[in-house]
């Protein structure tokens, strides 16, 4: 049998939509593919980027819209099948830096942490967008 694993897996604005309990077995199984040594770079919504320009000010409407953890009912059976099909459109779960790391690690990472906007630990980035959505995401990285 052929080797599968990985050497980096990179997760762009996505595990914001998993719910909760599937955060778990899916950082796992990330963590299970990797080759030894590999790395994970997590983007996601930054709860904490969210609420600080709530509380300079920001609009309450504004904060729920962007943190798209509130949905509408759905108005109609069309609507409503639609959702049990494909599932819920909006954030399960958000994070900040600090809080990444400790799951990143609670499930088998080492040196988790946050950097900067352009900053990254993986040695050949490729087309990697690495200020992919500055204004509003936290860029996490951690090693198996």
């Amino acid at each position: 049998m052929g080797d599968s694993s990985v050497s980096v897996v990179y997760s762009s604005h996505m595990i914001e939509h998993l719910p909760r309990a599937k955060v778990g077995p899916f950082l796992r199984e990330v963590h299970r593919i990797l080759k030894p040594g590999g790395m994970i770079r997590i983007v996601t919504p930054d709860l904490r980027k969210l609420a600080q320009r709530y509380v300079n000010g920001g609009a309450a409407d504004d904060f729920m819209e962007s943190s798209l953890l509130a949905e509408d009912v759905p108005e109609t059976a069309l609507v409503l099948i639609k959702q049990l099909v494909v599932g819920r459109r909006g954030h399960h779960w958000l994070y900040d830096a600090p809080s990444l790391c400790r799951l990143l690690e609670r499930n088998g990472f080492r040196e988790a942490r946050s950097t900067e906007p352009g900053s990254t630990r993986i040695q050949d980035v490729g087309a990697l967008d690495l200020f992919e959505r500055a204004d509003q995401s936290v860029y996490v990285e951690a090693f198996k």
